[in-house]
């Protein structure tokens, strides 16, 4: 394998563990508290037990609380949410967590909507 899709292995994993860490720092669905896939920690470089490695393709802390948030909308269901919170952990990155926001909040909107409520 070239080294540059090594490298891009790596950065995906850590991408990977830093948002699993934000999500699910124990391993448990915060809402819900079903078990969420945790990815293998890269051991082959030291990293500072209190800061997880940083990728700039990452999510932020504030679009991982913005997803939290709207993924405990009363809308869904146990089951959505500890797909969406799944999805969090082990998919997410800057880009693709926006268009998961968008999403979530449209079907925030149609369902309240539909349901007559308008909190």
């Amino acid at each position: 394998m070239p080294a540059q899709d090594l490298e891009f292995a790596r950065l995906i994993e850590e991408i990977k563990f830093a948002a699993v860490r934000a999500a699910a720092p124990n391993g448990r669905c915060p809402l819900c508290g079903c078990a969420v896939a945790l990815p293998a920690a890269d051991t082959s470089r030291p990293v500072d037990a209190q800061q997880p490695a940083a990728s700039p393709y990452a999510p932020s802390e504030k679009q991982v609380a913005f997803y939290q948030r709207l993924a405990a909308s009363p809308v869904f269901s146990e089951e959505e949410r500890c797909r969406a919170l799944e999805w969090l952990a082990t998919k997410a990155t800057r880009q693709t967590i926006k268009d998961q926001i968008d999403w979530l909040k449209q079907q925030v909107e149609t369902r309240r909507s539909r349901n007559g409520d308008h909190r």
